[in-house]
């Protein structure tokens, strides 16, 4: 097949020392979009100019795997190939890159492209910085009808020769849980500051103690500890998808369901409930109330209405004190079981990468 385009506003590029592509690459900041497709990466400059990006600049890399051939004839090629494809799966993992970059490996490309949605340079050079050092060749233009088709029909043909470089339809999921485990950290840190105090000793070391009836736990933090159906809906989803990816151990999955059972009991405790709701200005007046005040001094009554009332609040903090213990630790464990399950299904999401472009 050979398909000819002619360009009506183009101009001939020759480098050595220098990137035959710099126009567009200056020109990085303010493009829509970016499209790059190179026979060979290298975890350089020019890769992470492209992750300081803005992330609502959409850009998409074509590579192919320098050393991975459709066979081996040896066991020392079939070595290499390996390392050199491990590489490239560890320079392009997703996690080091926004959601704006999609990485494609495409095995049968040798071309060299480098384009913005207002110009583009066709030629020799690789998106490296080894091309820096070769005399390479190739043109830069601006025609809009070139860079319609590279945008569109080219890209489209590419997309169905490629592969790739990472489980896009399970990133979402993941990344919702990575969300889902850092505001279990954050829910632990309010709920720890709004129940106990710091202070340091002469040694240096941190002693915290238990705020009790000046704690300023609220019904708004606790309620934040556990969403159980959003969670419950984020167990039903990993386990379809560990059935897909070849499965996440079970006893993972039940030490999260157990554990979340746990949460919500420990939230829901009655002495906990009874703390969090008491109202000591209402308590105040109930008491107040029920005094008889003729002949006293109405403001030495209020006085010792409010001393019941926080005495009253007192106890019920001495009560809740263990609850609030339990769920502390309840919290910690289950943040543990969260970043078990993030790291079981990241290992699972690359394990099946690598066995889509790892043919040795």
């Amino acid at each position: 097949m050979i398909r000819r385009i002619k360009l009506n506003d183009a101009e001939f590029v020759e480098s050595l020392d220098e990137y035959g592509f710099k126009d567009i690459v200056d020109d990085f900041e303010d493009a829509e979009k970016i499209l790059i497709v190179t026979y060979n990466l290298s975890n350089d400059h020019l890769l992470k100019r492209l992750s300081e990006l803005p992330d609502d600049i959409d850009i998409r890399i074509f590579t192919n795997i320098p050393g991975r051939f459709p066979s081996y004839f040896s066991d020392e090629v079939r070595s290499n190939a390996e390392k050199k494809i491990h590489d490239y799966l560890d320079m392009l993992s997703p996690d080091k890159f926004g959601d704006n970059i999609h990485v494609f490996f495409a095995f049968d490309n040798h071309s060299k492209i480098v384009a913005t949605d207002f110009s583009a340079y066709v030629g020799s050079a690789n998106y490296s910085d080894a091309s820096r050092n070769n005399s390479e060749a190739g043109i830069i233009t601006h025609d809009s009808d070139f860079l319609e088709y590279l945008f569109s029909g080219y890209l489209d043909e590419l997309y169905s020769s490629s592969v790739p470089a990472s489980c896009h339809k399970y990133l979402e999921l993941l990344k919702e849980l990575c969300d889902y485990l850092n505001n279990k950290i954050e829910v632990f840190r309010e709920l720890a500051d709004s129940c106990y105090s710091y202070y340091d000793t002469y040694s240096g070391e941190e002693h915290r103690y238990y705020l009790g009836a000046e704690s300023t736990l609220s019904q708004d933090v606790l309620d934040r500890v556990i969403d159980y159906e959003y969670e419950h809906r984020i167990i039903e989803k990993v386990e379809s998808v560990a059935r897909e990816l070849g499965g996440i151990e079970d006893q993972l999955l039940s030490n999260w369901r157990s554990s979340l059972n746990g949460l919500v009991k420990s939230s829901n405790s009655t002495g906990l409930q009874s703390f969090i709701n008491f109202d000591l200005n209402k308590r105040t007046w109930e008491i107040f109330h029920t005094k008889d005040s003729d002949g006293d001094d109405g403001s030495e009554v209020a006085e010792q209405s409010q001393l019941e009332a926080y005495d009253e609040l007192s106890v019920l903090s001495e009560y809740a004190e263990g609850e609030i213990v339990e769920i502390i630790n309840a919290i910690r464990s289950h943040r543990e079981i969260l970043k078990d399950i993030y790291k079981c299904f990241q290992d699972k999401i690359r394990s099946a990468e690598a066995k889509k472009i790892d043919n040795t």
